[in-house]
């Protein structure tokens, strides 16, 4: 008999108390907190969060509970974890997400004894980022009347809109799409909407007005114009909804004159639908009596579509009266995969109106070209000269390496936050940049974080440089697979004063030693990552690079992160110790030595060193990816020594 299995009198009498917290809740305050902290990984999600708050009162952290039921939702997930991670709010968003859209499984503790429909009561109030996805019935479901009290909390609180992938989901349910969109961006609080696999012609065309401004946006909409036109200022139902789209069909000289000729085709192109999914597209055939002989087609239709009725939108929520007209919503940061044909046709058109987009994030199927890129400038720069232009985040990739940035950046000039993936061109493009207009080769850039992420190839810095040198108030800067290190290193010492986070990965900073130590020096960085930079690969003297590069760290008094992962320092790590020695030690909180090689004997040594100076503040260190495995033993004595002073995240 395997003893192992048999429960023990403790782990019966813990499963019993988790069984019956209905009758235990009120005295569960009374438990000891090392009997209450062995019941919380038994318990459903719905006594978990109740007594909450009398764990945290004993001094019990949740937080490895809520981390353990999302890594059960999840198995696949290894992202590296935050210290401050609100677990319980991204499990119940994610719970949330399995539950209304794809499934979820019965037989676990953490679900046992609650409902699907007191479950998404329960974790809509969490969900901060809404990912629509699925089968379009679940979609469908979500705009039902059933469904009427989790829409209404998730426009309260959803602040980001997911499509990943919006074709399939129209297919079949574009009316009851759209109308789920439109409660949660124009009545509710989504401000931010991501986009991905080229989203679909209407969609665009439907949400894209929302980055402009309210006489833009009545000018662009198609169906805003229609129910406008009534005059009544209202919300339209599902069954005006596509009445509307169907009578923008018949009207050509209206559609071709704002330029919407893919919504058209949207419609157009759609194959006929058999009766059953008609039913679910064609809202306006809808009667009494066809419910009546089919009473199985209703599955996942709205109340009002089921009547036959107007449903307004003061009937969906009831805080909107009859008479209030129905609010426009505004996108201020728009992420989404478009073609190449779409920055041409589309994008470029009304990127000038998009006056109310913070933030730009565009994703190209194809490496953008020079005739390509140019047209996104010009239209980057017409939108730049509006005086109300509110964008100051703008990410594009990929772009050929040949693209001047300081066009761009001379294009939008008040640019706060540029980030770039950068290329390789196709081997028979002939890059031949058209001249635009000439901008002050003297005018400061109000550029504050630039991140350029560039393949392995050297790239030219002439034109980055340029921007560096006009960019005063840069504050971050992020660069991958950078060449010429000792010009960028020079220019950053000389014009970049303010810069106080600096991320090199995949950069040859071997022949810059001494580079390194002057922009130290003459810098106040808060973090410093250099990753996969051969920091140590020419050096003779391995101690004769880390000794001033250590005291120039400890000169930096506003320093709490740094990142040397992947440099292969090995045992030279005994001489990062000396970061926390002496009468002025460093201020790091941070240190991350992953991918390093090093072995127990020297963590045991380094961990000697910080046991004997004893950092003031508490230290996270990375240690993962080294082959501390080799010796168990020495390994556990090393952690033994770090422990007091450090949080260690290790392999395991």
């Amino acid at each position: 008999m395997d003893m192992s299995r048999i429960p023990t009198l403790v782990q019966m009498c813990i499963k019993y108390v988790s069984e019956h917290m209905d009758a235990l809740e009120s005295q569960a305050c009374d438990l000891p907190a090392s009997l209450l902290k062995d019941i919380l990984p038994f318990l459903n999600i719905f006594y978990l969060d109740r007594i909450e708050s009398v764990a945290q009162h004993k001094g019990i952290c949740t937080s490895s509970v809520w981390a353990a039921i999302f890594r059960d939702l999840d198995p696949i997930w290894h992202c590296r974890s935050k210290p401050d991670q609100d677990w319980k709010q991204k499990c119940l968003e994610r719970l949330f997400h399995t539950v209304m859209f794809t499934y979820w499984r019965h037989g676990k503790s953490y679900l046992s004894n609650l409902s699907e429909h007191s479950i998404l009561l329960m974790t809509v109030k969490y969900v901060q980022t809404l990912s629509l996805m699925g089968a379009s019935r679940n979609v469908c479901r979500l705009a039902s009347q059933e469904m009427q009290p989790v829409l209404s909390v998730l426009e309260k609180g959803v602040k980001c809109l997911q499509l990943q992938d919006a074709v399939p989901l129209l297919k079949q349910g574009r009316t009851h799409m759209i109308y789920v969109v439109h409660r949660l961006l124009d009545h509710g609080s989504v401000r931010e909407v991501v986009l991905r696999s080229c989203p679909d012609p209407f969609l665009l065309t439907w949400i894209t007005p929302r980055c402009g401004g309210p006489q833009n946006a009545e000018l662009s909409d198609p169906l805003f114009q229609m129910h406008s036109s009534s005059g009544e200022g209202r919300c339209l139902s599902l069954a005006e909804w596509s009445s509307s789209a169907q009578s923008c069909l018949a009207s050509e000289s209206h559609s071709s004159e704002h330029g919407f000729s893919d919504f058209r085709l949207c419609f157009m192109n759609e194959e006929k639908p058999s009766t059953y999914k008609q039913r679910w597209i064609s809202l306006t055939s809808m009667t009494e009596g066809s419910d009546a002989e089919n009473p199985s087609s209703s599955f996942g239709t709205p109340a009002w579509q089921r009547r036959g009725d107007r449903c307004r939108c003061n009937q969906l929520a009831p805080w909107c009266s009859p008479a209030s007209q129905c609010p426009k919503g505004q996108i201020h940061s728009l992420d989404f995969e478009v073609s190449k044909c779409e920055i041409l046709h589309s994008v470029s058109r009304f990127l000038p109106l998009w006056v109310c987009l913070r933030s730009l994030n565009l994703h190209i199927d194809w490496l953008i070209k020079d005739n390509e890129m140019m047209v996104l400038i010009d239209s980057l720069r017409q939108l730049f000269r509006n005086p109300s232009c509110s964008l100051t985040d703008l990410s594009v990739s990929p772009i050929s390496e040949h693209s001047p940035v300081v066009l761009l950046m001379n294009a939008c000039p008040t640019l706060r936050c540029l980030s770039l993936k950068i290329c390789l061109p196709v081997q028979d493009t002939k890059i031949r940049w058209k001249p635009g207009p000439k901008a002050p080769t003297d005018t400061l850039f109000s550029l504050e974080r630039l991140s350029v992420k560039s393949g392995s190839f050297p790239l030219d810095l002439h034109s980055f440089l340029a921007v560096l040198k006009r960019s005063p108030k840069l504050s971050s800067l992020h660069l991958t697979g950078i060449h010429q290190a000792s010009l960028l290193l020079l220019t950053l010492s000389e014009s970049n004063r303010l810069l106080k986070v600096l991320k090199l990965e995949d950069t040859n900073l071997a022949d810059c030693q001494q580079e390194i130590c002057n922009l130290l020096q003459r810098s106040m960085l808060e973090e410093l990552s250099l990753r996969d930079c051969r920091l140590l690969d020419k050096c003779a003297e391995k101690e004769g690079f880390l000794k001033p590069f250590v005291s120039a760290l400890k000169g930096l008094p506003f320093l709490r992160s740094l990142s040397l992962s992947q440099n292969r320092i090995a045992k030279h790590v005994i001489e990062l110790a000396e970061l926390f020695t002496g009468n002025s030690p460093s201020n790091i909180t941070k240190l991350d030595l992953s991918s390093n090689f090093i072995l127990p004997a020297d963590l045991l040594e380094f961990g000697k060193l910080i046991e004997t100076c004893r950092p003031s503040r508490r230290l996270s260190l990375d240690l993962r990816l080294n082959p501390l495995d080799r010796d168990p033993g020495v390994k556990g004595q090393a952690l033994r020594k770090l422990l007091p002073y450090c949080n260690i995240i290790s392999d395991n």
